[in-house]
C-alpha cells in the first residue's frame, strides 16, 4: 500500500500502474500554481502540486519528466498597478 499523499492535489490527475515500479503519474496543473519562496517582486507562492512520501534515511531519486507543454489559457492579461 502506497503512503504517497498530495500536497495541493490538482483537479486533474491519474496514476497508471504502481508508481515506484515504473508506473506513470499524469498531472494537469491547476491555473496559477507554482512553488516560489520570495520572488524579485516579493510574491510568495507555494500552491504547486506535489505527490509526496515520507522517507527515512539517505536515498537516491531518479526522475524523468515528459510532457505536452502547451498553453492552457489562450489569452493572458498582465494587470498593471
Amino acid at each position: 500500500m502506497s503512503t504517497f499523499q498530495w500536497l495541493n492535489k490538482p483537479q486533474q490527475w491519474s496514476l497508471n500502474g504502481v508508481f515506484l515500479e515504473g508506473g506513470t503519474l499524469n498531472i494537469t496543473t491547476d491555473f496559477e500554481t507554482d512553488f516560489w519562496r520570495i520572488t524579485h517582486y516579493g510574491f510568495l507562492s507555494d500552491n504547486g502540486h506535489a505527490y509526496l512520501q515520507p522517507i527515512a534515511g539517505n536515498f537516491v531519486a531518479q526522475v524523468q519528466f515528459t510532457g505536452d507543454y502547451i498553453e492552457l489559457i489562450s489569452s493572458y492579461t498582465i494587470k498593471r498597478a
